[in-house]
Formats: C-alpha cells, structure tokens, sequence
C-alpha cells in the first residue's frame, strides 16, 4: 500500500501559520490607523486675532477670556445640557437654558451644572501673534 498522504515541512507549516496570523494583525492595525484618522479629521482649530481687547469674548462656541495675567479659552457649551452659553454679567458666565453659573476661570458657581466648562491650551503664531486653538 501506497501512503499518498502528503507531509509538510515544519518550515512550511511556520510560514502558513504566520501568514494566517497576518491576517487579523493586519485588520486591527488598518482600523486602528482609520480610527486615529477620525479623531485628527474630526480636530478644529479656531484662530482669534492677535489684538485681541481686554475682556469676554465669546466667538464660534469658544468663551475667550482675556486679561491683563493671560488668556483663559473655555467651551461655550453648558455641561449640564450643551446649551450654548453667550453672556456674561457681573463676572459670571450664564447659561441662558437653566440659569447654570460659571465663575471666570470656568468652575461651576451655580448648577443644575455639576462639572466646570472645559478650558482649551492654545499657542500663539509667532510671526502674526494670532492665537490658535484646537478644539474637538
């Protein structure tokens, strides 16, 4: 009797298992890179002008406060519904929605808002001293 069963070499049977390990690796590391893509895509920034006065600004869904010690950037967006804040009276930020108060520097003085506005970083173009802010 003739035995036509076909042995594999170790070295071929490695190189088969790899190249199905390939496989799967390659699938997560393709959606990890289009994920990452998403976040980036999904940054914006906002660039305010370089002369910029003393006092609350509020431009796009940016709260821009601005002193003589710096600049403060916080989100406009009310933590506790996402209403948009745009005023401010007696040095607190007022959320026209459910009265929510922040004091200056974005901590909740006054809820129903549980949590403070969020404060963005920012840098400075050094040629044109245009601020820029990346939100998102």
């Amino acid at each position: 009797m003739e035995n036509n069963d076909k042995k594999i070499s170790r070295r071929k049977f490695l190189k088969m298992i790899s190249a199905l390990l390939a496989i799967p690796s390659f699938a997560v590391w393709f959606e990890t890179v289009k994920t990452n893509l998403k976040i980036i895509s999904k940054t914006k920034k906002v660039i305010l002008p370089a002369n910029m006065n003393d006092g609350i600004s509020f431009i796009e869904n940016l709260i821009v406060e601005k002193s003589g010690k710096g600049i403060n950037i916080f989100s406009s967006t009310c933590t506790h519904l996402g209403c948009k804040i745009n005023q401010e009276k007696n040095n607190k930020f007022i959320c026209p929605c459910h009265g929510s108060q922040f004091a200056l520097n974005g901590e909740v003085i006054k809820g129903p808002a549980t949590k403070n506005l969020k404060q963005f970083n920012y840098s400075q173009d050094k040629k044109t001293g245009k601020i820029i802010v990346y939100v998102g």
